[in-house]
């Protein structure tokens, strides 16, 4: 679902996508945010490892949405 190209990186555009299209609409910038703070490696993408803290990163935003 995350990642649209296939290359096994998940770019902040496709994280920002993907919530796009579950119907949350929240800032690039925002997004750009959550994946720094899950980031491991210096690189602007998720990589695999980094998948699982993401997710739990993206339920708590949408959390914090549906609760405000």
């Amino acid at each position: 679902m995350f990642d649209k190209d296939g290359d096994g990186h998940i770019s902040v555009s496709e994280v920002h996508d993907s919530m796009k299209s579950l119907g949350f609409h929240i800032e690039l910038s925002r997004v750009k945010l959550m994946v720094k703070h899950v980031d491991t490696d210096g690189a602007p993408c998720v990589t695999m490892f980094t998948t699982f803290t993401l997710s739990a990163v993206v339920q708590l935003v949408v959390f914090m949405l549906v609760t405000n």
